[in-house]
């Protein structure tokens, strides 16, 4: 007492995460980077709390609708056991004497990579890491009519090989990947959030 609030000025997103494992619920992370911070008593003028979402958490075995490489689904051959997609703006600070924060923060080139780990009973990715072929991956994730879209419509495998644990194992592939930027579409990752049309 009394209550108080903290306002974070400049900021920028630098990196996001996104984890889709196998019978699990699909999570997200942002890490954001600002120039500085300040803490008062009294709420700027106009601001409101947004209510809270009534959209249920969505999982990864009943809510993922698509997910597909080279615009192919992929079913029955490499079935899917985790999917990640990491996106780093390489933002940095700017100090400079005489001030306390920074004074901005620096712009940097915007990186995409993941991977694709899957049950290997398919050559056609192992083929595509060795020969650096170029291909594209999405997926469509919904629950209560809400959709999220990713879009990487331009990328390249940058490793992986399959995997042979031991005796009586599942042999896997997990295909990292690097995205480029698609020259026609003018991105390199695309996230779209919608209300799905009924």
């Amino acid at each position: 007492s009394p209550a108080t609030y903290q306002y974070l000025r400049g900021m920028g997103i630098n990196t996001m995460e996104f984890s889709i494992p196998s019978q699990s619920i699909v999570t997200g992370t942002i890490n954001f980077l600002g120039t500085g911070a300040e803490m008062v008593t009294t709420r700027f003028t106009g601001a409101t709390d947004k209510s809270a979402s009534t959209t249920g958490v969505m999982n990864s075995s009943s809510n993922v609708g698509r997910i597909a490489e080279n615009g192919i689904p992929i079913a029955d051959k490499n079935y899917v056991l985790e999917a990640t997609i990491n996106i780093n703006n390489n933002l940095r600070y700017q100090n400079a004497v005489g001030s306390i924060g920074a004074v901005g923060v620096g712009a940097g080139e915007c990186n995409v990579s993941g991977a694709l780990n899957t049950y290997f009973d398919d050559k056609t990715i192992a083929e595509k890491v060795i020969n650096n072929t170029e291909t594209s991956f999405d997926m469509r994730v919904a629950k209560d009519n809400q959709v999220i879209l990713f879009d990487l419509p331009r990328m390249k495998y940058s490793g992986g090989a399959p995997t042979v644990p031991g005796k009586n194992q599942d042999v896997t592939l997990n295909a990292e990947f690097q995205a480029i930027l698609h020259a026609t579409y003018n991105f390199t990752i695309q996230i779209m959030r919608f209300s799905e049309v009924q």
